[in-house]
């Protein structure tokens, strides 16, 4: 069998039968967007169509939730009920599903079937005012694609070639920041006879008869077999809205010479799961498709980082952070196809609302870090990459939760192989797994759970263990206030300690786990607050205030002693709707950049100018306190485990260079009294300006169990044997 190659000629045979439709070229759609609520409204059919009781059911509905419900016989004899029947039991798309179903008794009478409809594509679209439904998608499968280009882009990924980096400075100024990268063609087309031997044609000659796994973007099954020889024949004759893909994780034991014209670029050599050998989860796929298929919006699995390479044709990519769900994704729904969102949502997106985007080129690398949806259309008539997951330092954690707490009893059991090869082979990562498995620690076992992320889940799964406890605070603290009800708390835990806002009261209840700094942390909270409260100005909310704060011992000792378990009761903003900044500064432009900098420099002046308590009689300068810091920055990066031993050997040269002037002007900066020491988007709270979202504010500073108190030296929680967490400078 032959096969299109691009400006060859005479390789292709078109198979027998009438041509293919023309096919639709898409534009953006005229004139301004229509309301956000406007995006899923169901199509109305403007008249009756003959359907009988049927009429009264949304075309949707009859042609993608009751028509699949039939069997192939029962799907051809209503067809010949009526024309509207005709128009929907003629679905290519409802066919192939048909086709690729286990159900052996169907697959011949299906096959058959399909191989009709692929071959007879000269069907006339249906009549849009009848079938408006059928009719838009009757156009995205025959939609030319070549208009997705990049003048519709308003937000590039970072670009950089080969040459500019090494894999060292790739992981410092990528990787470890979480930020994608689109590498320029050098590195494959120089190292990759992949590049010349990857063609259609010579992968057909090939491989006509090697069975590659098949991807289905939505729908049942998401996989089949399928000869290469049948999959390019499908390739040619198809008009689907979401073509099928080979995706196939299996591809270098069923065609293993495809091994020989690649290798893994250098900077995503650092892999972690190699120690598994063999028996590592799937990690590498062979992606080939043609134009409309692709992947719709995911997160790549087991918290992997990932690269893909593009041999042949045009990919658009898409992506958007992992605390921004993208637009239209609903978890409780089938999500809808890359085509289907690139034309139904992505048009009417406000511009601060779209995704990073990139068209890739071949040669050119895509680097997707962990936790990053994306989302994937192929342009080009034919589309042929290389992909690969893995797993580093930087996302370590992930892949380790991931792994540990699956449901799947197989992917455990690689887990438990996993943690004693890295054990062995990079013990400095050892703290990294303490997180997960079976737990030996008491207090976790005496709250009842048995791993340390069971123990983490329980603050918002068993709130009422902790509706109980808010209840012991309340009748000691506000003896006059009503009980606290569950249905007015609202978990706010996304770390170690259980964190709880009362809707009714708009307190903050914040305990101390043994996990997180402990009663070191809550001793520097409840000062910081204690002392913000008293010298900040009547009414200014932007440190919250210290209601109450104690110990569950003092309140039951009997029932606490394993952990006392400090709590502090703080004053929230007043508002449901703030977000922190972490939440939204992907939307940030650079006016809301200079406008959230401005207002908090004022307020971290004025925290940082907090007069002392009177039992402190020392304050720290800044010149000697960055001196002792800066001399213990090799040490404790170590520990933390998050440098790459290359750049950690070069860290005191680095930091020297780069704060020598500062150090020296810093002699003349007044004296500091109390540090935040925890100063991150996460603890940084505020609010969209009523409907205009063009304006987003900082409106309170929370977390406070990283403060420091600037006494001397020796009363240094880093080195007193305190959190061991406090003021984390980032080099």
């Amino acid at each position: 069998m032959a096969i299109i190659e691009p400006g060859k000629q005479g390789l292709y045979s078109p198979p027998a039968g009438p041509p293919p439709p023309p096919l639709i070229t898409y534009s953006p759609p005229a004139g301004p967007p229509p309301p956000w609520e406007a995006f899923r409204v169901a199509c109305q059919r403007p008249q009756k169509v003959q359907l009988g009781i049927f009429d009264n059911l949304p075309e949707e509905l009859i042609v993608e939730d009751i028509l699949p419900l039939l069997s192939p016989h029962s799907i051809e004899t209503l067809s010949r009920v009526c024309r509207a029947f005709q128009v929907h039991c003629r679905d290519d798309q409802l066919w192939r599903r048909i086709c690729l179903a286990k159900d052996e008794e169907a697959d011949e009478e299906a096959a058959k079937r399909f191989r009709a409809l692929t071959g007879a594509s000269n069907i006339p679209p249906p009549d849009p005012g009848l079938f408006p439904y059928s009719f838009a998608k009757w156009c995205r499968c025959h939609m030319n694609l070549s208009g997705f280009n990049n003048s519709s882009m308003s937000n590039g990924i970072q670009r950089g070639s080969s040459h500019d980096f090494t894999a060292e400075q790739f992981q410092s100024r990528f990787e470890s920041l979480s930020i994608p990268l689109l590498i320029g063609p050098e590195y494959v087309k120089s190292n990759w006879t992949a590049m010349k031997k990857w063609t259609m044609a010579s992968l057909l000659e090939q491989y006509e008869h090697v069975r590659f796994k098949v991807g289905n973007e939505y729908g049942n099954p998401r996989k089949v077999d399928m000869s290469f020889g049948a999959y390019t024949d499908y390739m040619i004759r198809q008009n689907d809205e979401s073509p099928l893909y080979v995706f196939d994780s299996d591809f270098a034991e069923k065609a293993s010479s495809m091994l020989e014209d690649y290798a893994v670029p250098p900077m995503f050599s650092d892999d972690l799961l190699q120690v598994l050998g063999d028996d590592r989860p799937d990690y590498r796929w062979l992606v080939i498709g043609p134009s409309r298929s692709g992947a719709s919006w995911h997160v790549d699995p087991l918290g992997t980082s990932a690269w893909n390479a593009l041999i042949s044709g045009r990919k658009r990519w898409a992506l958007y952070p992992p605390e921004v769900t993208p637009p239209g994704v609903d978890d409780d729904e089938e999500g809808m196809s890359s085509l289907e969102w690139y034309l139904e949502v992505y048009p009417y997106l406000p511009s601060h609302m779209k995704p990073i985007e990139v068209i890739q080129e071949p040669g050119e690398i895509i680097f997707v870090p962990a936790g990053w949806w994306h989302l994937v259309l192929n342009i080009d008539p034919c589309n042929i990459a290389v992909t690969q997951n893995w797993a580093s330092r930087w996302n370590l954690s992930g892949v380790v939760s991931e792994m540990a707490d699956s449901g799947k009893p197989k992917l455990r059991e690689k887990y438990q192989r996993f943690r004693d090869a890295i054990m062995v082979s990079h013990p400095e990562f050892a703290s990294t797994f303490t997180t997960h498995g079976p737990s030996t620690d008491p207090i976790i076992l005496s709250e009842g759970y048995s791993t340390r992320s069971d123990f983490h889940e329980g603050f918002d799964s068993d709130a009422d263990k902790w509706i109980e406890r808010i209840n012991m605070i309340w009748a000691s603290k506000f003896p006059t206030s009503s009980t606290v009800l569950l249905k007015d708390v609202i978990p706010l835990s996304t770390g170690i300690n259980p964190v709880y806002f009362h809707a009714e009261s708009n307190h903050i209840v914040k305990f101390y786990s043994h996990l997180g700094g402990g009663k070191a942390s809550f001793h520097s909270e409840a000062s910081a607050l204690s002392r913000l409260s008293a010298h900040t100005t009547k009414g200014h909310s932007f440190f919250p205030a210290l209601l109450a704060s104690g110990t569950l011992a003092d309140l039951h000792p009997r029932k606490f002693d394993a952990w006392s378990w400090p709590y502090t009761v703080q004053s929230n903003d007043g508002a449901l709707e703030t977000l922190s900044m972490g939440d939204v500064c992907a939307y940030f432009t650079d006016i809301h950049w200079t406008a959230c900098v401005d207002s908090i420099a004022a307020h971290v002046r004025a925290l940082h100018q907090t007069p002392r308590a009177s039992d402190l009689t020392d304050v720290r300068l800044w010149s000697p306190f960055l001196q002792g810091r800066i001399e213990r920055a090799e040490a404790e990066h170590a520990r933390w485990g998050h440098v790459p031993p290359v750049l950690l050997r070069r860290l005191n040269e680095f930091i020297g260079t780069a704060l020598s002037c500062e150090i020296e002007a810093m002699a003349s900066v007044p004296a500091v009294t109390l540090l935040h020491g925890d100063l991150t988007p996460g603890n940084i709270i505020g609010r969209w300006n009523g409907l205009d979202i063009a304006t987003w504010m900082p409106t309170q500073l929370i977390d406070f169990g990283d403060s420091l108190h600037c006494v001397d030296d020796t009363a240094d929680p880093m080195i007193g044997g305190g959190n061991g967490n406090l003021l984390k400078i980032d080099y």
